[in-house]
């Protein structure tokens, strides 16, 4: 499991342990115990324990005692069962001939909207606010999926001031309606707040250190320390050599049960998965 995972899944975890810690909240008896604030420095030190630091060193050393043979550069596909990697450094290329398959496993990462500043002025993704070393005063998080909401719930009990800029009626439009009505009213008891049916059209930064000016579609302005853009995903397959095996770059790749990669003619070696590129 990869740091960038397992930071994940200490994520998922946390909002178990904050929710488990309001619901005690409202139990008399265990609300006297269940007194003070989070120690928001203790937290994070343990989200840092368990990505070691952020730092892959002990799970490559598993890794390679387990007979794996680790390649670090980008590795693009030269055609059927080939890929070249060029190293880190762009000094060497090492080219690699798999005997039977190779797995494809270069995640997604954050998509960010075309807004006028909004790249400039360095708004956090979803990585970006996991591994955060500090709690912003004010967050303001764009989008209103599961990632924003999550991310909404964690730093609010860390401290900030949470807005959720959501462009529906209600957050968490793909699920059933009552999940995202009941989590407004939860978050409304936690005082996050909710600005629906409104759109980024602008977003201004001098630095990394000033404030986000956001303004909306709706003709109000907004200012948080720091701004999270959690609007979906973009598959990583834009420079990995899909063109080479007839496949379009910049695409979610469709698979079967098996996650064999369609749309190649006689395809029984591609795949894509979750996994870094591997050959066997």
């Amino acid at each position: 499991m990869g740091i960038a995972r397992t930071g994940h899944v200490f994520q998922a975890r946390l909002c178990y342990d904050l929710q488990r810690l309001e619901e005690a909240r409202q139990v008399d008896g265990a609300r006297q115990a269940a007194v003070g604030n989070l120690g928001v420095e203790a937290v994070l030190r343990r989200r840092n324990f368990y990505v070691d630091n952020w730092d892959d060193h002990n799970l490559t050393k598993i890794m390679e005692e387990g007979g794996v043979h680790i390649i670090r550069g980008h590795g693009r596909l030269d055609g059927r069962k080939r890929v070249i990697v060029t190293s880190t450094d762009g000094v060497r290329t090492t080219l690699l001939v798999a005997r039977h398959a190779i797995v494809l496993s270069t995640g997604s990462t954050s998509t960010i909207p075309d807004v006028p500043g909004l790249v400039q002025a360095s708004p956090w993704n979803s990585r970006n606010a996991s591994s955060a070393k500090k709690v912003p005063q004010r967050l303001a998080i764009m989008g209103d999926g599961a990632v924003a909401c999550e991310l909404a719930d964690i730093w609010s009990s860390l401290g900030a001031k949470v807005t959720i800029l959501s462009r529906n009626e209600r957050i968490l439009k793909r699920f059933e309606p009552f999940a995202g009505d009941q989590l407004a009213t939860a978050f409304a008891k936690r005082g996050i707040i909710r600005r629906t049916k409104v759109n980024v059209v602008k977003a201004k930064r001098g630095n990394p250190k000033e404030p986000v000016e956001i303004e909306l579609d709706n003709g109000s302005m907004l200012e948080a320390d720091e701004l999270l853009v959690a609007v979906g995903r973009t598959p990583k397959t834009g420079d990995i050599g899909l063109e080479t095996v007839g496949l379009k770059p910049q695409q979610w790749l469709d698979v079967d049960d098996t996650c064999l990669v369609q749309g190649l003619d006689e395809n029984d070696w591609l795949y894509a998965g979750k996994l870094t590129i591997a050959l066997y």
